[in-house]
Parts: C-alpha cells; sequence; structure tokens
C-alpha cells in the first residue's frame, strides 16, 4: 500500500479536487482519498508519482516512506543504468516537524539510517535528486518524500515565458487543469477547435496525447503552430470553423475547449449563443460514446442546457472568478 499527502491550490479547490480525482479515473487507479480542507490524504496499492507529475493543481505531494529504521533505502536512493550498475542519488532532508531540540537528533539518526544500507547516497543541500521530510506522529518518526509534481514544470510555460503571447493567452496551469479533466489517456485523441495560440494543445502534447487544434483564425493557428515547435512538442493544427469540423463523427476521444465570449474576444460576426449551440452539436457529433466535452463559458450562456438539449449528460459544472467583472464557467459533459 503507498500512502501519500497532497496539497490541493486552495484557490481553485473545486477544480482541483476534480482534476485530481479525474485523474485517478482516467488511469482506472483504486485509491481512497481522505479530503480535509486543500489537503489530502491518498492511500493506493500502485504508486501514483506519475499521476502528480501531469496533475496542475497539486502544489504539494508527498510519499510515505516509513519508519528510517525499515525503510528499504537502497531501493528508495539506486536506480539501474543501462549497463547494470547502480547509479546513487544524492538527498536532502528538507523539513523536520517535530520539537526544536530534537531535529538535529532527528537528522543524524536519518542520515545513519541511509548510510547503512544506500552507502552510495551522498548528501547534497544544493542539488539534491531527493527530498526527505521527517514527521513525530504519537512519539514515532515517519519519513516521507517530496514527489515532483507537473505544477513545477507546466509554470515554465506560462505566458509571461513565452516568445509570444496576446492579452487572451490562457493560463498553462489552467490549460493543463482542462486537458486533465478529459480523462484521456497518453496515445488518446485530444481536440481544441478553438485553440487560438494553443495553450491547451501544447498542454495536451506535453502528457502524450495526440492532439488537434484548430481556429479560424488562421493568424493564432500560425502562432500555435510555432509555439508548439518551440517547445518541442508535436500537433496537429489547421484552420477551421468550430461550427462545420473536419472529422469524421465518433472519430474524436475529447474535447476541451475556451470559445470567445464576445466580450474582449472576436466571434467573427455569429451571435455568441449560436456559435456555442452549433458548437456542442459538431462536438456531439465527433466525439465517442462515453467521452467527454469540458467546455469554458460565462454565466450568461447555458452550455449545460445546450448540451443536454443534444444528448451530452451534464457531469459537473465548476465556477472560477477570474476577475471583479468576469466568472468562468467549466462545465462537464458526456456523451
Amino acid at each position: 500500500m503507498y500512502t501519500y499527502r497532497v496539497t490541493l491550490d486552495k484557490r481553485v479547490y473545486d477544480i482541483a479536487k476534480y482534476e485530481l480525482n479525474a485523474l485517478v479515473d482516467a488511469y482506472g487507479v483504486k485509491a481512497s482519498i481522505d479530503i480535509h480542507g486543500n489537503r489530502c490524504i491518498i492511500n493506493s496499492r500502485v504508486p501514483l508519482d506519475a499521476i502528480f507529475l501531469r496533475a496542475a493543481l497539486i502544489i504539494d505531494a508527498e510519499k510515505e516512506l516509513g519508519y528510517p529504521d525499515r525503510i528499504d533505502w537502497n531501493a528508495v536512493f539506486t536506480t539501474k543504468s543501462r549497463l547494470g550498475s547502480s547509479i546513487p542519488y544524492t538527498y536532502k532532508v528538507e523539513k523536520i516537524y517535530a520539537d526544536s531540540y530534537k531535529k538535529d537528533k532527528i537528522l543524524r539518526l536519518i542520515h545513519e539510517s541511509i548510510c547503512k544500507v544506500a552507502r552510495d547516497a551522498k548528501a547534497s543541500l544544493r542539488y539534491p535528486q531527493i527530498v526527505l521530510r521527517a514527521y513525530e506522529q504519537e512519539g514515532n518518526l515517519v519519513i516521507f518524500q517530496r514527489i515532483i509534481t507537473g505544477r513545477e514544470i507546466i509554470l515554465r510555460r506560462q505566458p509571461k515565458y513565452r516568445p509570444y503571447a496576446p492579452p487572451a493567452s490562457m493560463d498553462s496551469i489552467l490549460a493543463r487543469a482542462l486537458v486533465n479533466m478529459t480523462k484521456l489517456v497518453p496515445g488518446e485523441i485530444f481536440l481544441d477547435p478553438f485553440c487560438g495560440t494553443g495553450s491547451l494543445v501544447i498542454e495536451a502534447s506535453a502528457i502524450g496525447l495526440v492532439s488537434y487544434g484548430s481556429d479560424i483564425n488562421s493568424r493564432f493557428v500560425e502562432v500555435a503552430r510555432m509555439l508548439v515547435e518551440y517547445y518541442g512538442f508535436k500537433a496537429n493544427l489547421r484552420v477551421a470553423d468550430a461550427r462545420d469540423l473536419p472529422h469524421g463523427d465518433d472519430s474524436i476521444d475529447g474535447i476541451a475547449t475556451d470559445p470567445p465570449y464576445g466580450i474582449s474576444s472576436p466571434t467573427y460576426g455569429e451571435d455568441v449563443k449560436e456559435l456555442y449551440q452549433k458548437f456542442i452539436v459538431e462536438a456531439m457529433r465527433i466525439l465517442k460514446r462515453n467521452r467527454y466535452l469540458v467546455i469554458c463559458h460565462t454565466p450568461f450562456i447555458k452550455a449545460e442546457e445546450m448540451g443536454e438539449e443534444v444528448g451530452f449528460k451534464v457531469i459537473s459544472q465548476l465556477r472560477m472568478r477570474v476577475h471583479s467583472k468576469l466568472t468562468r464557467l467549466i462545465t462537464i459533459l458526456r456523451t
């Protein structure tokens, strides 16, 4: 059994909770998730490190290793190279949650426990590959290992770091969360039919999905193409109208998208509600059965009602405040 402690982004708590559950469902993992505020205890029979590496709204994760004298430190600190030799890791103890006067004693105990078994492991405060945390619980010392989350990598693709990003570019963290809500796994087909400059397509490609993106604005498509290549990913991008998509019936595994609201982003002459209605009809046509459409919209656009009219089932609706004049809804529909 694997036990994890996870901290969710409390600013978008409901969205973070949904993303976590969507990822667990996507991989068919049987796990118990005990949530207290924005903190979770997760127990699973299989390791969840890969799920945390994909998540956008988990801001911290750690895996329980156990009591210092019962941990298989050799398994924690070494891996095998292709040549068959062991490659040692560097490590540091990042935090010790105990009385101050005990911290030096605990630190010494951890180092001694490691050195008895993983003799090649080296302490490194500046460049640790393994980060440990120690908790004193009811008189017992329990060691956790910090797990890298996807958020740390995704943040490097925020619009402010891109070579080009217009004001309406989607935040990379939100883009990844929306992609994750489709519950797709690597190799499946993802589509963003209002791709703009490619935020969602980039994040879908980064996690191994077969990514398609289209937009009616040819300049946006060219920028999206440039950015996908800039980040070293691959995606299928084209100019297309979301009301008449160039995809066959039942050909797409999942859709996540952020259509124009008609406020700061243009709808090219189409009434915004009509645009959504026509797109949702197309989405129902091209999505495979029991698959998901994740769509952003403002409260005055009733995407959930439009979806139900054409046969979608409303799974959830999440609310996110963008600023004082804009609230964004995320509606999750299933065919």
